[in-house]
C-alpha cells in the first residue's frame, strides 16, 4: 500500500497495471476520500500525460453519480488525485447482479445509462467501461 501524508488509506479498491485505487480518510478531518494514484512513480512522459489528463476530464466533469475532484498532487515523485468518496462499491465488488429482481437490475442499468449518456455529453471518449469501473 502506497504511504501519502496527512491520509490513511484503508482499502485498496481497485489496481491494474498503470494505477491504484484506495479509499482512506484525511487525518485533520476525517473526511473520506479516493485515491488514485500512478503504481511507478517514475513512469514515461506519456503515462504521466495520460494521468494528468484522466484527472483533467474527471475534474470537468461535475455530474450526478459522478464523485468530485479534489486536487492532483505529487508526493515524493507519485502522482495522485483525490476524489469524493460517496461510499459507492463497483458492481464487480459487490457481486448483486445475480441476486437481483429483474426490475431492479432493469432500474440499476438505467441509471448507469444516463451517466454514461451524459458523461457523453461533456467528452468523446471512454476507454474502459467494465464492472470494475462502475461504482
Amino acid at each position: 500500500m502506497i504511504a501519502i501524508s496527512d491520509i490513511s488509506l484503508t482499502q485498496k479498491l481497485y489496481e491494474s497495471s498503470n494505477s491504484e485505487v484506495y479509499r482512506g480518510d484525511l487525518q485533520a478531518s476525517g473526511q473520506p476520500v479516493i485515491v488514485k494514484s500512478l503504481i511507478n512513480a517514475y513512469s514515461s512522459p506519456e503515462r504521466l500525460g495520460w494521468f494528468w489528463r484522466e484527472y483533467e476530464v474527471t475534474r470537468s466533469l461535475n455530474l450526478p453519480g459522478i464523485p468530485q475532484v479534489y486536487e492532483f498532487s505529487n508526493e515524493g515523485n507519485s502522482p495522485f488525485f483525490l476524489l469524493e468518496d460517496f461510499g459507492a462499491e463497483s458492481l464487480n465488488r459487490l457481486k448483486i447482479a445475480e441476486k437481483m429482481e429483474l426490475l431492479d437490475f432493469l432500474n440499476l442499468a438505467i441509471a448507469i445509462t444516463e451517466i454514461i449518456s451524459q458523461i457523453h455529453e461533456k467528452i468523446s471518449f471512454i476507454k474502459t467501461l467494465t464492472p470494475v469501473t462502475l461504482s
